[in-house]
């Protein structure tokens, strides 16, 4: 039922250095103002069986994302997933750097970034509907990390006035893995251990571009995703912040500056 999020991995993605000689240790406060994330399960499983059954099989995951999506249920797992998701990233910055990063209740009730939010958010039911199925990770009420990418330098530096802070930063997060298993006419059984692509850019006042960019891809959780007979046992939400905690370990292990 919660596909919706899921994208099939095409290959891996390319690793990026951080560069540059910016110092990310050189600031103390941050606020996180854009962020996102995709689940990007590669699906591998061996299917057998009759056609018509996975055809129905496919119909009834789409009956149920209806559902979900009428009921509310579909937006609110997304904003947890997009809560987690950021909550664990922050504390991995904050591990690595030592930063105090703004949490995401009070950049979403700080003014100044509601306005910068609502300014880039499309309007009406169209625009809300297309909002809620590309909001990925993003907790409510923030900016999702493409706009961010979006904002100018002069946008940018009123932020960082009105925040108080001494950098804007921009994190996404793609959750990768390869789903192993059996499916017999399209019901069966999948195991995944994911692994977390997390990158992070750093913007500073009265820089145009990015000072500073690292991205790392951390290792595989040790506990598996299980889906059986097409559905999630629901233990999806804790293995993916468990791939991201894995992710923004390595992050620190590679970026951390030596104590």
């Amino acid at each position: 039922m919660f596909q919706l999020l899921a994208l099939v991995a095409l290959g891996t993605p390319q690793l990026a250095e951080a560069k540059d000689k910016f110092d990310p240790g050189s600031v103390q406060t941050v606020a996180m103002f854009g962020f996102g994330g995709t689940v990007e399960i590669e699906a591998t499983a061996t299917k057998t069986g009759i056609g018509i059954l996975d055809t129905v099989n496919e119909v009834k995951k789409v009956d149920e994302t209806v559902d979900a999506l009428h009921s509310g249920e579909l937006r609110d797992y997304a904003a947890q997933q997009g809560i987690d998701a950021f909550v664990a990233v922050e504390a991995g910055l904050e591990d690595a750097f030592g930063w105090d990063v703004t949490g995401w209740e009070t950049l979403r009730d700080d003014e100044a970034y509601a306005a910068v939010v609502e300014a880039n958010t499309m309007k009406g039911k169209l625009g809300a509907m297309a909002e809620a199925w590309g909001a990925g990770m993003c907790p409510p009420g923030l900016l999702h990390h493409e706009k961010a990418m979006w904002l100018k330098m002069d946008d940018r530096d009123a932020l960082i006035d009105a925040l108080g802070v001494d950098a804007l930063v921009i994190a996404d997060v793609a959750i990768t893995g390869k789903d192993r298993g059996v499916s017999v006419g399209g019901v069966g059984t999948s195991r995944v251990k994911p692994k977390a692509l997390v990158t992070v850019q750093i913007f500073t006042k009265g820089e145009k571009k990015k000072v500073w960019r690292g991205s790392v891809q951390g290792p595989k959780t040790d506990e598996a995703i299980k889906k059986d007979f097409g559905g999630s046992t629901g233990e999806d939400a804790e293995i993916y912040v468990d791939a991201i905690t894995k992710g923004m370990d390595k992050f620190a292990d590679k970026f951390a500056p030596e104590s």
